[in-house]
């Protein structure tokens, strides 16, 4: 029987290395920000993120939610992987899910497994970890983004800070965003 070490398997790319993972997941965000920074139009930029996010990650679903502050709720303005909920789908700052809760945070929530966060409302049933991220420019919250993964603590902590770093950028680029009521 031949047996072959795991530096073997990691030079030909078939086992990646903390230190390599890191590097591919830094490149795929600083690809994915010049991307971002070349979409003038924000409906597209939106739908660019989470079809990134979702391919990249390999998450169920990603949003992101646009805050619609004259009704004070956050409004889902690009989705994929969610069937339950479509464009428009809205929750109320500070009292629904855990979109609402980062609204009225402004902090991250990351919840490993939802089955024990009280702010999760489902979505997928696949979905058995979540973060939602808060899109601020300045001060202003602009909206909150979420991703949605199929296993239980399935964001390691340096692809949640790669993610916050995604979304400290497309803040920035988005920070236009206004719904129209």
């Amino acid at each position: 029987m031949t047996t072959v070490s795991t530096s073997e398997l990691s030079d030909v790319g078939l086992v990646r290395t903390p230190v390599g993972s890191l590097v591919e997941d830094l490149q795929r965000v600083q690809k994915a920000a010049h991307k971002i920074s070349s979409i003038l139009d924000l409906e597209e930029l939106i739908e660019s993120v989470v079809d990134e996010v979702t391919r990249s990650f390999g998450c169920v679903e990603a949003s992101v939610y646009v805050h619609d502050e004259d009704r004070g709720d956050m409004v889902l303005a690009g989705v994929r992987g969610c069937t339950a909920h479509t464009k428009g789908f809205r929750l109320k700052v500070g009292l629904e899910g855990m979109v609402g809760y980062v609204a009225s945070t402004g902090q991250m929530r990351y919840a490993p497994d939802v089955r024990q966060d009280p702010y999760y409302i489902s979505c997928e049933h696949s979905t058995l970890s979540e973060v939602a991220i808060p899109l601020r420019a300045g001060e202003r919250l602009v909206g909150v983004f979420t991703a949605s993964h199929p296993e239980v603590d399935g964001f390691p902590r340096q692809q949640l800070r790669i993610l916050q770093a995604l979304c400290d950028h497309v803040a920035v680029e988005g920070r236009g965003l206004r719904i129209s009521t």
